[in-house]
């Protein structure tokens, strides 16, 4: 796969979860992720491991 379409995929990837937490009522800022982690974790996902993902969403909820 060729990095153009890697980033384009990735730009999906955070327009639908984006759309997805609108849907679900909240908002989502991931400016503080860091991008380098935010491609790993999409890369990951790609190959059904979507364990860091969830990483990223737990460490996205807010404090109770």
């Amino acid at each position: 796969m060729s990095w153009n379409s890697r980033l384009g995929q990735i730009a999906r990837h955070v327009l639908c979860l984006k759309q997805l937490a609108q849907a679900a009522g909240h908002s989502l800022d991931l400016t503080h992720i860091p991008a380098k982690r935010w491609i790993e974790t999409s890369i990951s996902s790609h190959s059904a491991d979507y364990r860091p993902m969830a990483a990223i969403a737990t460490a996205l909820q807010p404090a109770q």
